[in-house]
């Protein structure tokens, strides 16, 4: 009996931490902060005063500065509100206070839910800065090319020729020009084969068009070259012939991490020449 009884207090005591931890991580944001909600993989959290070491539980400031390797991280500011920052990606924290969070994606991706209970998420980088108080979108940046798409609600525009972006749209953005069309069920991925013939070259070239700021990836016998399409979507590749038949694989990743893929042949290698046969008849 008295067996039982301890089991039933602990999980009390457990429940009630776990719920205490929760409301921590969800009101942070209505205390006036932004909370690291979720840590996985490879991350760092660097700024004043931090050992570059990424805590769940951490309260975020301005100049903190969130680094994603293979991982990825959870902000939260309050309930329903939340920025998750996607591998490979930069961001910094510019300011946090009562009206929301304001930051800089340096690099790679991330996706906000923003709702207006707990401030507004306003994001800068790839020439344009985007602001919501009620809204679902992403936003990934490669140099001076930024994509971003709105799922629900709409955003606000900074820096750039247009001053929203409606729900279900996609927005490509470079040098302060946004080409505004709707989320396409499907990425864009075209490739020029080579002519398949026969060559002595030791490489060959494959190109194609994507979306602007894609990272390419082509693998076959020669191993795997990796590309990014330029600010038009146009990537170009070369890439070594094995001796004998070649094949390709083309994936595609956009900035927001949709893919898409082909397989297509190259040319056949061949560096033995022709053979000739032959004989020579003597007569009686």
């Amino acid at each position: 009996m008295r067996q039982n009884v301890a089991i039933l207090l602990t999980a009390v005591v457990v429940v009630a931490m776990l719920g205490a931890v929760w409301r921590y991580l969800s009101n942070g944001a209505a205390q006036g902060g932004v909370i690291l909600a979720t840590v996985r993989g490879e991350v760092s959290l660097e700024g004043p005063g931090r050992d570059g070491k990424a805590v769940v539980g951490t309260r975020i400031a301005p100049s903190d500065h969130v680094v994603t390797g293979d991982g990825r991280a959870v902000l939260s500011l309050g309930t329903g509100t939340n920025v998750r920052i996607g591998p490979d990606s930069s961001v910094v924290v510019r300011s946090v206070d009562e009206q929301g969070v304001g930051l800089e994606i340096e690099g790679g991706a991330l996706r906000a839910t923003v709702r207006p209970d707990s401030g507004s998420v306003s994001v800068t980088g790839g020439g344009v800065t985007v602001q919501a108080t009620d809204a679902d979108f992403g936003i990934g940046v490669n140099d001076d090319v930024a994509v971003l798409e709105t799922t629900r609600g709409e955003v606000a525009l900074m820096g750039v020729d247009q001053p929203r972006l409606g729900e279900g749209s996609r927005a490509i953005i470079r040098q302060r020009s946004a080409q505004i069309g709707p989320i396409p069920d499907e990425l864009l991925l075209e490739v020029s084969w080579p002519a398949p013939e026969r060559t002595r070259s030791e490489a060959t070239e494959v190109r194609g068009r994507t979306t602007p700021g894609a990272r390419v990836v082509l693998s076959g016998g020669f191993g795997e070259k990796v590309v990014f399409a330029d600010a038009q979507g146009d990537f170009l590749a070369e890439v070594p012939l094995v001796e004998g038949s070649n094949e390709v694989d083309v994936r595609a990743t956009d900035l927001l991490g949709q893919e898409a893929a082909l397989r297509g042949p190259l040319q056949t290698r061949d560096t033995r020449g022709p053979t000739f046969r032959g004989g020579v008849e003597y007569g009686n």
